[in-house]
């Protein structure tokens, strides 16, 4: 006997592919904003480490929220004292960001064939490599 597929139908397989990176950016964002948090922490001096302040510049939405945790100036100055989950949790976030390119294997590809077929998938995959 063979099988077609391991999946019942598509909508499991574009369930299945957008649950993992869902669960992992929910995970990354928790890190992150706790990170923040513990970065506001004016105790926990001792555990922070510096990074560039062109880290908060790289995304708009991630940067507004770090500058209205950490304020103005702190987001603006030469290095910004940060806890390491904030790290952690930024990256987390950039790979989910890159898992969910429409393209082959990855998470967002599978959910793009599994929603709209193989056809779409090519179109989206040479769009985005394009």
């Amino acid at each position: 006997m063979s099988f077609k597929s391991l999946l019942p139908d598509r909508s499991t397989q574009v369930d299945i592919s957008l649950a993992g990176p869902f669960a992992g950016a929910v995970l990354s964002f928790s890190m992150f904003a706790v990170g923040l948090l513990l970065s506001s922490n004016p105790d926990a001096a001792g555990d922070l480490v510096q990074v560039p302040s062109m880290l908060f510049q790289g995304s708009l939405l991630l940067g507004l929220i770090s500058r209205a945790t950490l304020g103005y100036a702190a987001i603006h100055a030469a290095t910004v004292p940060i806890h390491p989950l904030v790290i952690a949790g930024w990256c987390g976030l950039t790979i989910q960001a890159f898992n969910m390119l429409p393209v082959g294997c990855l998470d967002g590809g599978r959910s793009v064939q599994g929603a709209f077929g193989k056809g779409a998938l090519m179109v989206s995959g040479l769009t985005t490599y394009t």
